[in-house]
């Protein structure tokens, strides 16, 4: 069976930006195909992505939260026929290149692959150290060493989508995934790529950080009683 990589580009508010993203994938990714899920954008984000000539395109009628909209992509690249699925933001902080270093990764045997940021540059002050404390207790939960537990640039194989789908509707579902991942004890790998921040205030923020270490310690206590 050939290749068929989507890539899932949640997105919210992002009119301005969104139609760059699609066109640097369909540059850099020419055989990707693009699932654009719109998050109940007040702005013309989904039409902005049709016309950069996004694949598929689905406005969401309300906010479901980045993790809601993801896992609305995923599902559709699945029933589309993806081999591989591609998670990236749609706001220009991933850049189309870095895709095939994390398709590279799943061929040399990761089941998951995430892009790691280096926590210095761009990245603000706040969030480099809140990225920094959430990396360090993510991989001392899940017993998986990763460089950067809340990066949302991921990539893994059709079959893998079962064992680590995320319920988390916010930016908890990148740590949901890790800890499902530890549990299945897959292959992760760190990909490097570079860190771009156009806006300072977007991301997780330290409320999400407390929301996202609660889940963390509820997962490892379900664990630790025989529940998954």
């Amino acid at each position: 069976m050939s290749k068929q990589v989507y890539v899932v580009l949640p997105a919210f508010r992002e009119a301005a930006r969104i139609g760059a993203v699609i066109e640097a994938l369909r540059s850099h990714v020419p055989t990707a195909k693009t699932v654009v899920v719109d998050d109940g954008s007040p702005d013309d984000t989904a039409r902005q992505a049709q016309q950069a000539g996004a694949t598929y395109v689905v406005k969401l009628k309300m906010n479901l939260g980045k993790g809601g909209a993801a896992r609305t992509g995923c599902r559709i690249a699945l029933a589309k026929g993806a081999t591989h699925i591609v998670l990236m933001d749609s706001d220009g902080q991933h850049r189309a290149e870095d895709v095939a270093g994390l398709l590279r990764a799943l061929d040399e045997g990761a089941d998951l692959a995430i892009g790691a940021r280096k926590r210095e540059g761009e990245m603000p002050l706040v969030m480099r150290l809140g990225n920094g404390v959430l990396t360090r207790i993510t991989s001392l939960l899940t017993g998986l060493r990763v460089m950067d537990s809340q990066s949302g640039f991921r990539a893994f194989r059709a079959e893998v989508y079962p064992r680590i789908a995320w319920e988390s509707s916010s930016y908890g579902m990148e740590s949901e995934m890790l800890a499902a991942a530890g549990h299945a004890k897959l292959v992760t790998a760190d990909v490097p790529i570079p860190t771009v921040y156009l806006d300072a205030h977007k991301g997780t923020t330290p409320l999400d950080g407390l929301r996202v270490l609660g889940a963390l310690v509820s997962w490892k206590l379900r664990c630790s009683l025989g529940f998954k």
